[in-house]
């Protein structure tokens, strides 16, 4: 068991609190050149083993994975000697819908600062990965796009989902792992 970071874009930090968000997935690097024996992996199930072979997984069964999100240094407590932040999740047109409690003042407001930048002793949300496997993407039901922490376009999660995946990577009938987790605490 490793613990390792993973990045969420606001929108999907708030599915994970919200108890929608269950699964990600993230596109496989490079993206395999021959994905005819990718389609074939029913009959051929050795073909699909020596395929992937040449990939690792970013994630393995019970990782600990610590939320990377859109945040801001609130105040240094000095009694205790550490940092309470800010996380654009709960208050994304800061300062108007600022939580009861938030404190103000100093220098602060602090600026949001990007996701890939956040500290680990700044993470509150932890997440361990029940199960990792390999999809492509067209081939997700629309009970794995709702899994995905999308709100419904139409009635249709798996619309959703695609406009978010296309948003995020481009539309190319991307072959992607796909990463099942659950929330918990740290």
């Amino acid at each position: 068991m490793n613990e390792k970071p993973i990045l969420f874009n606001t929108e999907m930090v708030v599915a994970i609190l919200e108890g929608r968000k269950t699964q990600t997935r993230r596109p496989l690097k490079p993206q395999p050149k021959n994905t005819v024996f990718f389609y074939n992996t029913q009959r051929r199930p050795s073909t699909r083993t020596a395929l992937l072979a040449e990939y690792q997984s970013p994630y393995f069964k019970d990782d600990l994975l610590y939320v990377r999100e859109t945040w801001a240094h609130n105040f240094y407590d000095e009694d205790l000697k550490k940092w309470h932040y800010w996380y654009k999740a709960d208050c994304p047109t800061f300062p108007e819908d600022a939580p009861e409690g938030w404190i103000f003042g100093g220098n602060h407001p602090d600026k949001w600062r990007p996701s890939i930048h956040m500290p680990k002793e700044a993470a509150r949300i932890w997440l361990r990965v029940k199960d990792v496997s390999v999809q492509r993407i067209s081939a997700m039901s629309d009970e794995d796009a709702k899994a995905e922490g999308v709100l419904p376009i139409a009635t249709s999660y798996k619309a959703a989902f695609f406009e978010l995946w296309k948003k995020l990577y481009g539309w190319d009938n991307t072959i992607a792992w796909v990463i099942e987790f659950e929330r918990i605490e740290k």
